[in-house]
């Protein structure tokens, strides 16, 4: 029987109690007493009996409405004393909730016809404006012709009561509609609740799992190697959360986020424990796809001759995938893996024109291709090739820098050669045409002072010294 049964029998069983110790008091009218429709009441006697009593016991005659007698406590019931009760007829139509006016009513229709059900449970407004809620229990009063002439009763604020069932039912909502499994468990690991999540997720349903032991929902290893050690952690602290891998009904596995709280009652003994579980076994199958993918990633990218490299916006840390230390000559892991180490690096006569092209690059997300001279290890000069692209988060503002560095030198070199040999080529090119020049001179008739003049005039600029 839960909380609200209780009530509303103890005040059945209180009413009827009531009703016994007044029926001696009834007695024929007579001067001094209370009149009502059916009998005379004691007023002296009646009114020690109800005094002290903190719920609020009234008489109504039928079909007046009008209260006979209201106990003191209406006071404390209603927040309305037991004179507005008595100076007004059915005086609880002036403060029902509006909520509940239609109620009243169609329960009155039905009083008056002498149907006189045992409670009524219902919402007012009290003086302050504030809501209560009223538990009345009922007595039908009859004549001698079955006609029902008062209705006798006790009325009793509830608001605690409702509000308390309001919160649980709150909580047994949320604990209803999570996505999380929750079980409660006694000391001894026999399942005492279940949610539909818990239940759901072990392909079981939820009355299957209740008086079961939590060992049906893991393996024989799961048990030694996980459980138990969880579980230690629990009694000694009192609280742990980790993973913990799970069996279905089926016999499958699978990973799971566990949160596990030991249950104390008020006098800090164990009687419980709670356990929260979270399916994560997509977030570890997309965990280990990442960590394999990754570990592709890093041996193409050290089996290629470019580097990879990535940095995220704002730290100092750049992330390198390709031998680096390699690349510029270093021991394995002796190159900083920093942005300034790598700007440190770069030629002083490149410096400027990099930091410029970063700080647009980081500033705009626009894509970043430059060319520069790193130092190496052994104070020579790679020359390098930067090209790198921004990601960016839904602002349009980059959050991570991603990239291809070339170590160009061989190139370089070549292109160096080139230059040179095509210089070379073009001093041979003007040297015979020089020659030739000379040579058809000869028979030309001119006087040797005449080829002479003519010779230094066919000479290359940079020979005439």
């Amino acid at each position: 029987m839960d909380d609200k049964k209780k009530t509303k029998a103890q005040l059945i069983e209180e009413l009827e109690a009531f009703r016994a110790q007044i029926s001696p008091l009834e007695k024929p009218p007579k001067k001094g007493t209370l009149e009502t429709a059916s009998s005379v009441i004691d007023a002296e006697r009646l009114k020690h009996l109800v005094e002290g009593h903190t719920d609020a016991f009234y008489r109504m005659s039928l079909p007046d409405g009008r209260y006979e007698c209201f106990s003191p406590s209406a006071k404390e019931v209603f927040g309305y004393s037991s004179e507005k009760f008595l100076e007004s007829p059915v005086f609880i139509r002036e403060f029902l909730h509006p909520d509940y006016v239609e109620y009243f009513e169609k329960n009155w229709v039905e009083l008056l016809k002498g149907k006189v059900p045992q409670t009524y449970e219902y919402k007012i407004i009290d003086p302050d404006g504030k809501e209560r809620w009223i538990l009345q229990t009922n007595i039908g009063v009859f004549d001698d012709k079955s006609k029902i002439i008062a209705i006798e009763g006790i009325c009793r604020d509830i608001s605690e009561s409702k509000r308390a069932d309001e919160k649980f039912n709150l909580i047994d909502m949320v604990v209803e509609q999570s996505y999380d499994g929750i079980a409660v468990s006694d000391e001894d690991g026999t399942i005492q609740y279940s949610n539909d999540a818990w239940a759901g997720m072990h392909g079981y349903e939820k009355d299957e799992v209740i008086g079961q032991h939590l060992a049906i929902f893991h393996t024989g290893e799961q048990l030694q190697n996980e459980v138990v050690p969880f579980n230690e952690e629990v009694m000694e602290h009192g609280f742990h959360e980790g993973e913990v891998g799970h069996m279905r009904k089926d016999g499958t596995t699978f990973h799971t986020m566990m949160t596990t709280t030991m249950l104390k009652d008020s006098a800090e003994r164990v009687i419980g424990i709670v356990g929260i579980a979270r399916d994560i076994t997509e977030l570890k199958e997309s965990e280990e796809a990442t960590r394999e993918s990754e570990e592709r990633f890093k041996l193409a990218a050290e089996s290629a001759s470019d580097l990879i490299f990535e940095w995220i916006s704002g730290t100092n840390t750049l992330n390198w995938y390709g031998d680096i230390d390699k690349a510029l000559g270093y021991e394995k892991g002796e190159f900083p893996r920093t942005i300034n180490a790598w700007l440190e690096a770069i030629h002083p006569d490149d410096q400027k024109r990099v930091n410029d092209a970063v700080r647009h690059h980081t500033d705009t997300g626009d894509p970043i291709d430059i060319e520069h001279r790193i130092r190496s290890k052994d104070g020579g000069w790679r020359h390098w090739k930067n090209k790198g692209t921004a990601i960016l988060d839904s602002d349009g503002l980059p959050v991570k820098h991603v990239g291809v560095c070339t170590d160009i030198t061989e190139r370089k070199i070549a292109e160096e050669e080139l230059k040179q040999r095509t210089h070379d080529l073009g001093e041979r090119v003007k040297e015979l045409e020089c020659l030739y020049g000379i040579s058809a001179l000869q028979g030309s008739g001119l006087s040797v002072d005449g080829i002479l003049e003519k010779t230094v005039e066919l000479l290359p600029p940079g020979w005439h010294s």
